[in-house]
């Protein structure tokens, strides 16, 4: 708080000022910052509840993609449309995020994977680089975390 003018028999004007929170492709208003490069965003997992979350991050941060819940859907998507970034959850039924990135390395090899695991810091740094993941990331994931690992894969 600041006084920034006082006069008697007029009135005083007085100044807050109040931090805010930063979130990587936003504006300080909170809107997707015009700077900021939108991406298109393919994000991979079994859960339905991970899947509507997915869909709210991918907005709140100004990027637009596609959500899908099983590997054969994820590379159906990729063979029809074009993607800056795969996320994917590594424990899914039928296709494993493990599988379904080497087969995205096999037929796209520059497509950047980021995986995601319930699993804690179970995959090891061999494993990441085996599977080509740019990171692997913990879930629960926080929108902070999802603006920050955006941020790390394209800086």
């Amino acid at each position: 708080m600041r006084l920034k003018d006082t006069e008697p028999g007029v009135g005083t004007t007085i100044e807050f000022i109040l931090p805010i929170q930063y979130i990587p492709g936003r504006s300080v208003t909170g809107e997707p910052d015009p700077e900021s490069r939108k991406l298109s965003l393919l994000w991979v997992d079994d859960d339905e509840v991970v899947r509507d979350l997915a869909i709210r991050f991918i907005e709140r941060l100004g990027h637009e993609g596609m959500v899908v819940d099983d590997g054969k859907s994820a590379l159906q998507a990729i063979s029809e449309h074009s993607f800056d970034l795969v996320i994917t959850d590594l424990g899914m039924a039928g296709m494993s995020g493990f599988d379904l990135s080497d087969e995205i390395h096999r037929i796209g090899p520059n497509l950047p994977i980021v995986a995601l695991s319930g699993w804690g810091n179970s995959v090891t740094e061999a494993e990441r680089l085996k599977h080509h993941f740019r990171l692997v990331l913990p879930k629960p994931i926080g929108l902070k975390q999802l603006g920050e690992a955006l941020q790390e894969v394209f800086s």
